[in-house]
């Protein structure tokens, strides 16, 4: 995907926000905080969730002791929407992750539709 440059923006407010952006090409994720996670979104909102498992004792995944942390697509109906694609979405993510967190997620999922989807590197975005 080359070489991106996302952004991270704080934004105030009585409940803060940390808003990943990519300007150029149109795309903003919002980090949802712990406290306004929900376990059902509305069916209009396209939710992508990163998953993080604890280790084991012998250096394995223990996936039933994961957190989680999920990001809100804020502009999903972009005329720049057709710039956009599974790889884009993932490195945002993992750009977050990564720099802000220090930990790769060990897992994404993603809700649309008010469906749940376990992330399929195959699955593309419409």
């Amino acid at each position: 995907m080359g070489n991106l440059n996302f952004t991270l923006t704080n934004e105030p407010g009585a409940d803060p926000m940390e808003i990943i952006s990519l300007k150029e090409m149109g795309l903003y994720l919002k980090v949802i905080p712990g406290h306004l996670q929900k376990e059902i979104y509305p069916s209009d909102h396209i939710i992508f969730i990163a998953k993080f498992f604890a280790k084991t004792m012998k250096g394995g995944l223990n996936k039933d002791a994961s957190k989680e942390t999920h990001f809100q697509l804020l502009n999903s109906h972009s005329e720049k929407r057709r710039f956009w694609d599974n790889d884009l979405f993932k490195s945002a993510i993992d750009y977050y992750c990564r720099e802000h967190l220090h930990r790769p997620c060990n897992e994404l999922a993603m809700v649309m539709k008010g469906q749940l989807f376990k992330w399929d590197e195959d699955q593309y975005f419409d």
